[in-house]
């Protein structure tokens, strides 16, 4: 058996940097798959990590066009010239013209996606209006135009979060009365019983898809006990891609997948996980820098199988989401001018020791959680092409899991174990997939619902005699590459 493990440029010694940017080597992923990043250091350019643990493109303005995704705001439609004269739907004033020529301001880039639904005062939440779609069929004609010397193809993944996305909301906030429904209920399996239903689980198919604009999953884990999210994602990700007229297991083009680590508490009374944490850095002997503003990040290793699992498995790859600050990489320096962190020497009057760069002011480790993921997939290239499928397995001391037939085994796995709503529950159980080609075998196994403290014996059994018994540890990914 062959157990891909971390690669050694990825082996944790530092996780106040991002490595894999300047240290990963150049490798390729199979079936098109695409891989973004956000540079977070002074000691390389953008351009430069291009290639690096199969990255396409990099979300930077100062980046080659043809290595740049294009992250792209809602204040460019200032770049009409006209003055918005109400909040919230100040887009609606905008002529055709208007629209087009805003289009016109932009560059042509490896890529672009967008948050332009959102953002005072330009942003509206209403994804009908037809700005958005002189806008975005301007921008398909620009690629498609005879002067686009670059030759790049459209590839716009549309908005993050949109609401014309199904996106997987949390479960009870879908069922339109805020009733616990399980997963597992008639109510979600019917959203995923045809394509035509598929289709029907959202407004994207008659707004974006048209324009020839992709959608977006996206994960910003919204509570402190987030891990089992994972199944709304994977679930909105499956009933995405059959809307696309995907092949089961084989995802689309447009569909790709965003996440971020940080915890986002928008309610009201979750203050304490939004922007209510500080990170203390100690800077050798001489102080300890504090900053406050934070979010509390998820586990890495929890990321790791998000990013593999639905970014690559159940979409077209890994867009992550972050400011554009970049940092430098002396250990013993902190950013100057940062109002939100506090020097505390451990001698008073000892000075802040402060570069234009300075360190970074939270952990930036989960940058390689994309190129650990992308490492993974790269070892699947021999079955590359075929479907992946959902895998039988049994847990100690538990019967046998049988994969559904009907395209809900993701929505039993999320109904398992005292179901979705469960306070002291598990709320879920192992999700494991395999393809096969030939005489090579790829299964993988990621079990969000147990803590990093437990361990469980899991069997796995792909194909009928061929079982893969191991020790598998909560929220961690295992990948088999075999030969039968």
């Amino acid at each position: 058996m062959s157990l891909a493990t971390r690669p050694s440029w990825l082996t944790p010694t530092d996780f106040w940097i991002a490595r894999a940017q300047k240290e990963a080597p150049n490798f390729t992923l199979p079936e098109g798959k695409q891989h973004f990043a956000v540079r977070k250091r002074t000691d390389i350019t953008s351009d430069s990590i291009v290639g690096k643990a199969s990255v396409n493109a990099v979300m930077d303005t100062a980046a080659s066009n043809e290595k740049q995704i294009n992250w792209i705001h809602s204040s460019i439609w200032g770049n009409s010239g006209k003055s918005p004269a109400t909040s919230g739907q100040a887009i609606s004033q905008l002529t055709q013209q208007d629209c087009e020529n805003v289009a016109m301001t932009l560059p042509l880039c490896y890529a672009e996606a967008n948050e332009i639904y959102e953002g005072n005062p330009w942003g509206s939440s209403d994804h009908h209006l037809i700005q958005f779609r002189w806008f975005y069929n301007k921008r398909r004609a620009m690629y498609a135009a005879a002067n686009n010397g670059a030759g790049l193809p459209y590839r716009n993944y549309g908005t993050y979060g949109a609401w014309d996305v199904y996106n997987g909301d949390p479960w009870q906030y879908q069922t339109g009365d805020g009733s616990n429904k399980a997963p597992n209920d008639p109510f979600f399996k019917a959203k995923i019983a045809s394509v035509s239903a598929a289709r029907a689980s959202c407004d994207y198919f008659t707004t974006r898809e048209p324009e020839g604009v992709g959608a977006i999953i996206k994960h910003y884990a919204d509570q402190i006990n987030y891990a089992s999210r994972y199944y709304n994602k994977a679930f909105a990700a499956e009933v995405m891609a059959l809307g696309m007229g995907a092949t089961p297991g084989i995802p689309p083009a447009k569909l790709i997948f965003v996440m971020w680590p940080h915890i986002e508490g928008l309610n009201g009374n979750d203050g304490f996980q939004h922007n209510g944490y500080y990170v203390d850095r100690r800077i050798g002997n001489v102080g300890t820098v504090r900053t406050f503003n934070k979010h509390p990040q998820i586990d890495y290793d929890y990321l790791v199988g998000n990013v593999f699992c639905i970014g690559f498995c159940r979409t077209i790859g890994y867009l992550p989401f972050d400011e554009r600050t970049h940092y430098g990489v002396d250990p013993m320096s902190m950013r100057s001018g940062d109002s939100n962190s506090t020097w505390m020497p451990f001698v008073n009057g000892t000075p802040a020791p402060e570069t234009a760069d300075g360190y970074p002011d939270e952990p930036m480790r989960w940058h390689d959680a994309g190129p650990e993921a992308a490492y993974y997939y790269s070892l699947c290239t021999r079955t590359a092409g075929e479907p992946w499928r959902y895998c039988r397995y049994q847990e100690e001391g538990s019967g046998w899991v049988d994969p559904k037939t009907d395209g809900t085994t993701i929505l039993e796995h999320a109904s398992a174990n005292d179901g979705a709503y469960s306070v002291n529950g598990r709320r879920g159980r192992a999700d494991a997939m395999y393809r096969v080609k030939g005489s090579a075998l790829d299964v993988w196994v990621f079990d969000p619902s147990r803590p990093k403290n437990s361990k469980k014996t899991i069997t796995l059994e792909p194909l009928p005699g061929k079982q893969i018994q191991l020790s598998a540890q909560g929220s961690k990914l295992y990948l088999y590459n075999e030969t039968i």
